[in-house]
């Protein structure tokens, strides 16, 4: 979980409200989970979905290349 915590500081600095730290446990713990439950799913399609899942619920807009087709 320390990772998370870790990361979450690096994208809002060291005192994220809760809605940020909230939206970053989603979105960090989404992408982890995806690895696991779509594991057959080709690696960049999975990229794609799980970055842009993530990307959502941090309420940022995904790269060009991270958006889902």
């Amino acid at each position: 979980m320390d990772w998370r915590r870790r990361l979450t500081a690096l994208l809002h600095g060291p005192e994220p409200t809760l809605e940020q730290a909230t939206r970053a446990a989603i979105a960090f713990g989404g992408v982890q989970d995806c690895t696991i439950q779509f594991a057959d799913v080709p690696t960049d399609e999975l990229r794609r979905a799980a970055v842009g899942g993530a990307c959502a619920a941090l309420g940022i807009e995904p790269t060009p290349d991270q958006r889902i087709r």
